[in-house]
């Protein structure tokens, strides 16, 4: 009679699998890396593999879910009796210090190539849209009440800024990708003061352009 599996050898090697094809995603791309490089990484039999993921496509969506989990609970952990624009500073240096924390030539890289690869390939673009609709409403919340406690403009779609505050995060992780050893803190101080509101030394005034003739 076989020894009985428990619940928690099945997940440990589950996630053996997972931080196995993030060091290969990182290292070939999500495009090129196959379930025999995952494998060969984990260290575990063919059929191993097989038994908890039918697909590339499989194993990215357990790494979304890993990450989503990961981020909830470290928002619930640091977001304490903060006020609205605190908590959006503390969620964005949050995700900065994911792809920029000791692991950024692994996250930043494996971060940029998942962004490329759901323009081509639908599933993992789906992923992506499941990882954004669960992340998603704690920023907008944190946005909405952070314009009625007078901190950011309210005439300003809500749903517009957490885009603007999202493609400054992936902009610095496409940037730290792709100048691994570059010091990226400098950059990500510059963008917190877009939020903060010291990136101006004064309030700024459009200039008029006086029409020819008038």
């Amino acid at each position: 009679m076989s020894p009985k599996v428990t619940e928690e050898y099945l997940e440990e090697r589950r996630q053996t699998i997972i931080s196995a094809a993030e060091v290969c995603f990182a290292r070939l791309g999500i495009h090129a890396t196959t379930l025999e490089d995952i494998r060969i990484e984990a260290g575990l039999s063919r059929g191993a593999v097989y038994h908890y993921f039918k697909s590339k496509e499989d194993i990215v969506d357990g790494l979304r879910e890993r990450s989503s989990q990961y981020d909830i609970a470290a928002w619930e952990r640091n977001i304490v009796n903060v006020d609205a624009l605190e908590e959006m500073l503390t969620m964005f240096r949050y995700a900065m210090q994911v792809t920029m924390g000791p692991g950024r030539k692994v996250d930043s890289r494996v971060a940029t190539f998942l962004w490329a690869e759901a323009l081509i390939n639908e599933r993992i673009h789906a992923s992506q849209m499941r990882l954004n609709a669960t992340n998603r409403p704690i920023s907008l919340r944190t946005t909405r009440r952070a314009q009625a406690d007078g901190q950011i403009n309210p005439d300003l779609p809500a749903e517009a800024v957490m885009d603007a505050v999202y493609s400054m995060f992936i902009g610095l992780t496409v940037l730290a990708a792709w100048e691994p050893d570059k010091d990226m803190g400098p950059a990500q101080q510059i963008a917190e003061s877009f939020l903060t509101g010291t990136f101006l030394t004064k309030p700024h005034i459009p200039r008029t352009t006086a029409r020819a003739g008038s």
